[in-house]
């Protein structure tokens, strides 16, 4: 019974540390390497796999789920892309906040033009 007590609590406090990051993150606090990468990875993945989605579904004439899978795809690389400029001064090195930046000015441009 005591086993099971510490998993849960194991979950519970991997459950707060994840939502203290995120809120980090959202905040502007978090470090920019975590934001690029352990956030960044999946956003992109998941609008790689919303953009998949969405021209299957064009293939199949439902235009309507298309544009609104890319809408959703296009926010989440927007929420991404603003997560990663709020913490883009959070580095050891004062030159990766302007490589950071015009990184994400780009990934902006590119979001737009294939939305």
């Amino acid at each position: 019974m005591q086993d099971e007590r510490e998993t849960t609590g194991c979950a519970r406090s991997l459950v707060r540390h994840l939502a203290c990051e995120v809120l980090s993150a959202l905040n502007g606090e978090a470090s920019l390497w975590k934001v690029w990468w352990l956030a960044g990875t999946p956003a992109i993945a998941i609008a790689y796999w919303l953009g998949i989605t969405a021209e299957s579904f064009r293939f199949d004439e439902a235009h309507l789920a298309g544009a609104i899978l890319d809408t959703v795809k296009f926010l989440v690389c927007l929420m991404w892309l603003t997560v990663a400029w709020r913490c883009s001064g959070n580095v050891s090195r004062p030159a990766w906040t302007g490589i950071a930046r015009a990184a994400i000015v780009i990934g902006v441009l590119f979001a737009g033009l294939t939305y």
